[in-house]
């Protein structure tokens, strides 16, 4: 499978803050960083490619099955400072018609799936976050090491023959969760800055099934 400009999302989100303000301890003046607003960074993979496989765990009948699916994927993209985006997503499917089983005979069909997949966006880091993550008021923005996280998702595709006879499918995946609390440069949460945010991941891509 593989996909253009169709696997987006954000990750936690995380305070900014500026260095050289002063902040007060009931009358006191300390030098601190100060809090200034919450950011959440996004994510795009330009191109991605991956493998999208099923494990038919039971044969309802000939046009239906339920099965294991695995669709990790690799784009090509972006997030914020770092490139190289992952997700891999395990759902168990529902599979009615075109693939369901090798003895399907209708020419078209549908999948259904629910599961859990794994994010990692930007694997890789190509510049200095800190000057990355300046903003033109002076602000700065905590950003702790790039981590990958879990989420719920689930997913529907579309199967049909090319005119050559060949099985494809237009498949769409999402996933959401809550990220959490926002945090300063001390991983603490800023006073001011109560409410967690909710992230998502996205992706649609285009599926050649093999030898079917």
């Amino acid at each position: 499978g593989w996909g253009l400009c169709g696997d987006f999302g954000s990750i936690r989100s995380y305070a900014k803050y500026n260095p050289d303000k002063y902040d007060y301890i009931g009358s006191t003046q300390v030098h601190d960083t100060v809090y200034v607003k919450k950011s959440t960074p996004v994510g795009l993979s330009i191109l991605y490619f991956g493998w999208n496989s099923h494990f038919i765990l039971n044969e309802i009948n000939e046009n239906k099955s339920i099965s294991l699916n695995v669709y990790p994927t690799v784009g090509l993209g972006f997030t914020k400072s770092r490139l190289l985006n992952i997700s891999v997503p395990l759902m168990l499917c529902y599979n009615m018609g075109n693939v369901a089983t090798y003895s399907a005979k209708k020419d078209a069909g549908i999948t259904l799936g629910i599961g859990v997949e794994y994010i990692k966006a930007g694997l890789v880091k190509v510049v200095d976050e800190k000057n990355d993550l300046m903003d033109d008021d002076g602000s700065i923005g905590y950003n702790s090491k790039t981590s990958g996280f879990i989420q719920p998702c689930a997913a529907f595709g579309i199967r049909y023959f090319t005119r050559g006879g060949h099985a494809q499918e237009l498949n769409l995946k999402f996933g959401l969760r809550p990220s959490g609390k926002t945090y300063d440069a001390y991983g603490e949460m800023p006073a001011s800055e109560k409410k967690s945010s909710i992230n998502f991941w996205c992706r649609l891509s285009h599926v050649f099934y093999i030898r079917y």
